[in-house]
């Protein structure tokens, strides 16, 4: 299966942990701005929302218990989301250079290492080739 949670700058295979950062992120590599693919994340939450659905509903028409639904909200959420992240996520590249941690400012062709637009300190990131992991 192809690992699809890539940066698309510098193609570093992103952790697991990027599943629960909604919205501005940013490659651990490379620091720019990432974020998943809106196709992808909008089909992803459907899909994966169908068992907790089903569940929701036969809860709600009294076919069975509560705690279903509440088992099927976290094994959507949780176990198959966090697992299946790096294959079903691709990656959209926001900025073209580093990216503010603090305001998500495109620091592309900055002269400090301070964010013209907030003032905060950015790290220095060393240039990485493309397609080295």
């Amino acid at each position: 299966m192809k690992h699809r949670a890539v940066c698309p700058a510098c193609q570093h295979r992103l952790s697991r942990s990027h599943y629960w950062v909604f919205g501005r992120d940013q490659c651990d590599r490379c620091g720019v701005g990432i974020q998943g693919q809106r196709s992808w994340e909008r089909w992803g939450v459907w899909i994966g929302n169908i068992p907790f659905t089903v569940c929701l509903f036969l809860a709600l028409a009294g076919l069975i218990d509560w705690y279903w639904a509440v088992l099927a909200f976290v094994f959507d959420s949780v176990l198959v989301g966090y697992v299946l992240y790096p294959w079903i996520s691709p990656q959209v590249q926001t900025t073209r250079g580093v990216q503010c941690r603090a305001c998500g400012y495109d620091l592309y062709g900055r002269e400090n290492e301070r964010c013209p637009e907030c003032g905060a300190d950015v790290p220095i990131f060393a240039p990485v080739a493309r397609g080295e992991n």
